[in-house]
């Protein structure tokens, strides 16, 4: 079983077991790093172990919001 670290808010946390985790109540924009296995921080919703438990994340229209007019 891996070892899952959670960023949240800017803060590391972890290692945790996944019952650990699960028990920490994911919310959409944490980033899960799988020890051992993973090439960089995702989603919970985007790792397969952790779909059923995790809320998913909208798209955000990025230029709506962030896109200066001229």
């Amino acid at each position: 079983m891996g070892k899952y670290l959670l960023l949240r808010d800017n803060k590391e946390g972890g290692p945790y077991l996944l019952d650990d985790l699960v028990g920490l109540g994911l919310k959409p924009y944490d980033l899960v790093w799988i020890e051992g296995k993973s090439a960089g921080w995702r989603y919970p919703s985007e790792i397969n172990e952790l779909k059923p438990y995790a809320p998913i994340v909208e798209e955000q229209p990025f230029d709506r919001f962030f896109k200066k007019k001229q």
